[in-house]
């Protein structure tokens, strides 16, 4: 060397020696740097892989062959050719120098960018899934199809019944409680007349749609109309209506029919008001069961006396109970056909009794009063409505018996006077009740009249207090008068004074019995009370 150089030439050498083997040692440590950070980096993006969720309908998880696990690191590792870039002399050197752009590894366009980019892309495919895979969460409202109104559907067994309304529906799911609703029109206002409280484990899914429920309504009126329909109230809190079905309760079908003759030629028809009294009643006759029957008129009473008649003839008589005047829907059914014969009738009336009655006969009223026909006397001085029964005075026979014998058209029946004060006024009424069931079984065909009690003087009552139930007695007696179907009558008032005792200008002295003026008052009202019942 010592020929080739001069001293200087081999500083030169030497200096330029040394330059290049610290630029070699430099690039080296820098190449290791490169590679920690790269080692560092993937590191952290397992990290990321084992934090993560997937979502269960992620596009990840169509091809379970190609989904991410925590087991896929060797994805992260670095490529094998990356360590050749960042040799000494190669092009990528210059890559990690500062001010330089990114080292290929964090290029876009790198082979090493799904490497190194997947951590937070795919971080972010986790934490937020597509919009398909979570809409029916996020907007449940807008996804969810709307509720359908349930199915409620009401009908009746019957559509028209005397009795009682029975409304059938179909159970309804999820249903908490069933009302049933009553009004008397079709869009008027309707009222809860039951409500059928739903157990809890019959609201689930598993109740069946078509299972029957049913509700009778026994509080149905004859002679009117219904409409019922069902409200539901759901588990849920809403409510929700059947449709509306109609429902008639006519009148019933009228029973208790009576025939009486009332002259050879005419014919009393008498029927009970049954459980519910009809607006009107139509009477119908024909001369053979099966015929045609004619309408014979129309009343609001429950008696009718048909004329007319041929004498000596069958006819055969029905009875309907009717809303009105024309036919309506709320009429009841033809009763069954009654019969009777006509035939020459001489009419008998008879007044029964105590001694007010017997007064009758004593001032001679009986004969002067204007009531058709034959008239007689069936009472006795004493009698009391279980002497009356008992008491053979009329020839061997008690009352009751002389007036069953007699089968009159007619009887006017007074009772009570002699026992009213010493006995209550129900003993009084229950012997009155026997009176009237032995005459209606003996006689059906006698029209009865109960005549009220006469009142006595104040004097009377305040000497036997008993008296004073006469008031309350007569009550009683109207009341079973109707409850017997027999008539109730008092022409009393023109006896009594101010206070309602029997004036002193009618009493005969003894406080209890009348003066031949006041049985001819009487007489004129008995007479002008007769007339109205034919």
């Amino acid at each position: 060397m010592n020929q080739w150089f001069s001293k200087s030439q081999k500083a030169v050498f030497i200096t330029v020696f040394l330059i290049a083997i610290s630029v070699a040692l430099q690039n080296k440590t820098t190449v290791a740097f490169a590679e920690e950070a790269d080692s560092g980096k993937h590191e952290a993006v397992d990290e990321l892989w084992k934090d993560s969720v997937q979502p269960e309908n992620s596009e990840n998880q169509q091809n379970p062959e190609q989904t991410h696990t925590p087991d896929n690191t060797d994805t992260n590792k670095p490529a094998t050719n990356d360590a050749d870039t960042n040799e000494p002399g190669s092009n990528n050197a210059d890559v990690n120098e500062p001010g330089t752009n990114n080292a290929d590894a964090n290029e876009p366009d790198s082979n090493n960018a799904d490497a190194n980019e997947a951590p937070s892309n795919d971080t972010a495919t986790e934490e937020e899934p597509t919009g398909d895979t979570n809409q029916d969460e996020q907007a449940p409202d807008e996804q969810a199809p709307p509720a359908e109104k349930p199915d409620i559907k009401a009908s009746l067994k019957e559509k028209k019944n005397t009795k009682a309304a029975t409304i059938h529906w179909n159970s309804v799911q999820g249903a908490k409680t069933y009302k049933v609703q009553r009004s008397t029109e079709k869009y008027g206002k309707f009222k809860n007349i039951a409500s059928i409280e739903i157990p809890t484990e019959n609201t689930t899914e598993n109740t069946s749609e078509h299972t029957a429920q049913k509700y009778k309504d026994t509080g149905v009126k004859k002679g009117s109309s219904y409409y019922y329909r069902i409200a539901v109230k759901m588990a849920d809190g809403t409510t929700c209506y059947s449709n509306a079905v109609s429902f008639i309760c006519p009148y019933a079908k009228v029973s208790g029919i009576q025939l009486s003759r009332h002259s050879s030629s005419s014919v009393k028809v008498s029927w009970k008001p049954g459980d519910g009294q009809a607006n009107y009643y139509k009477v119908y006759y024909a001369k053979e069961a099966q015929g045609d029957y004619k309408l014979a008129g129309t009343t609001k009473d429950t008696s009718y006396h048909v004329t007319g008649l041929k004498s000596n003839q069958d006819y055969y008589f029905k009875v309907k109970a009717c809303a009105a005047k024309k036919a309506s829907s709320l009429d009841g059914e033809l009763s069954d056909a009654v019969k009777i014969r006509t035939a020459p009738y001489n009419r008998t009336t008879i007044f029964a009794g105590d001694s007010i009655t017997v007064g009758l006969r004593t001032y001679n009223i009986l004969g002067g009063m204007a009531i058709e026909g034959n008239k007689g006397i069936v009472a006795e001085i004493g009698l009391n409505t279980t002497t009356f029964r008992t008491r053979r005075v009329f020839d061997g026979k008690t009352g009751v018996e002389t007036i069953i014998a007699a089968k009159p058209y007619r009887v006017y029946l007074m009772l009570g006077d002699n026992e009213i004060h010493y006995r209550s006024k129900e003993d009084t009424v229950a012997g009155f009740r026997e009176i009237l069931k032995r005459i209606q079984a003996g006689t059906p065909d006698t029209d009865i009249v109960v005549l009220a009690a006469t009142p006595v003087t104040s004097a009377k009552v305040a000497a036997q207090k008993g008296f004073a139930q006469i008031p309350a007695y007569n009550q009683s007696l109207k009341k079973l008068a109707k409850s017997m179907g027999v008539r109730y009558f008092d022409c009393t008032d023109f006896l009594k004074d101010a206070d309602g005792w029997l004036k002193t200008s009618y009493a005969a002295g003894d406080g209890i019995h009348w003066t031949a003026e006041a049985y001819r008052e009487y007489a004129k009202r008995l007479e002008a009370y007769d007339r109205t019942l034919d």
